[in-house]
């Protein structure tokens, strides 16, 4: 398996016990995000995806990108592989004692870039990140984020009942169900 280098657009060797999921697909690769991705996804992010940096966090979205990366657990750059141009950044972050956020902002060109292999193995991904660090992860989703609310069902997030324009959801890690929540 082999993933593009943080530093560099070079192809590098990567130890198949360092991320346990698929980094390489066919038109596109995840690696860890470097402070230069912020500006390229800011500049070119999806029109909900603004709204839900504004409306979640009265944040621009270069002010959004960059606090997940700050204060993330582990903030990863989905690139396209044919012109390495970033597609999105995700992360997963401390909430709390008990809990965690995760989430995803991105531009126009992720989904027809990224495909539909992307979109399946993507919940590898969301599935590794909430199981290695072992809490339930929580975030909001804005009403009109179809695409996104979507993805996080299939993904196998549970929503609650909307909260003015958002709606909050959990991603369990398989080792914690709801009920056990309540003994932590």
């Amino acid at each position: 398996m082999t993933v593009r280098s943080v530093l560099t657009s070079n192809r590098v060797s990567l130890k198949l016990t360092s991320i346990p999921v698929q980094a390489e697909f066919n038109r596109v690769h995840i690696r860890r995000t470097v402070e230069d991705d912020l500006p390229r996804v800011a500049e070119n992010m999806r029109a909900i995806d603004r709204l839900e940096c504004l409306l979640g966090g009265d944040r621009s979205p270069i002010d959004a990108l960059a606090a997940g990366l700050h204060a993330d657990f582990e903030t990863y750059t989905i690139l396209s592989n044919a012109t390495d141009e970033p597609l999105a950044i995700f992360g997963i972050g401390p909430m709390s004692e008990t809990a965690h956020y995760v989430w995803l902002l991105g531009t126009d060109a992720l989904l027809p870039e990224a495909g539909f292999q992307f979109a399946r193995e993507s919940r590898k991904w969301v599935s590794y990140l909430v199981n290695k660090h072992g809490l339930p992860c929580f975030n909001r989703v804005h009403k009109d984020n179809l695409i996104a609310i979507r993805w996080l069902r299939f993904c196998s997030a549970e929503f609650g009942e909307p909260i003015y324009d958002f709606i909050p959801f959990t991603l369990y890690p398989s080792c914690v169900t709801p009920y056990q929540l309540h003994t932590l």
